[in-house]
């Protein structure tokens, strides 16, 4: 087995399914982006939850899961969770922070958001995406 696909199997590769990855930094956005493709994801970025809204409208029947970071300028990630939780529940979302993990309002008590704390390795990336993909379809708690 080759190292990539070594790799690739070690860090949960995806299985061609689209998330939508929200994040305001650039470098970060980047690097994030270039694993998931690197894993077999088809990755659609935006810079900012208004940015997502509009890519999630026009890309609502491709996109399986969300991966947002938590503080963004114009509309940070809870705004734009909570938003997509009312048009779409029961998409898979993970929720990026520098911050202590955790969540206020609807997303302290939602079921199924995957919660990862930043800095991220391509290996926690790589299986919070995974985990929320498999949550999909599973019966509420």
């Amino acid at each position: 087995m080759a190292l990539a696909e070594d790799a690739a199997a070690r860090l949960s590769p995806g299985e061609g399914e689209t998330p939508l990855l929200v994040e305001d930094e650039e470098a970060a956005r980047e690097a994030m982006a270039d694993v998931l493709e690197g894993l077999g994801y088809r990755v659609i970025c935006a810079s900012n939850g208004r940015q997502g809204l509009e890519l999630y409208q026009e890309h609502a029947d491709q996109i399986r899961l969300v991966i947002s970071d938590m503080v963004m300028p114009e509309l940070g990630g809870e705004g734009l969770l909570e938003e997509l939780m009312r048009r779409r529940p029961g998409l898979p979302m993970v929720l990026m922070t520098g911050y202590p993990v955790g969540g206020t309002g609807q997303l302290q008590s939602a079921k199924g958001i995957i919660r990862l704390q930043k800095p991220l390795s391509m290996d926690a990336l790589a299986a919070g995406v995974r985990r929320a993909l498999e949550r999909q379809g599973e019966p509420a708690p």
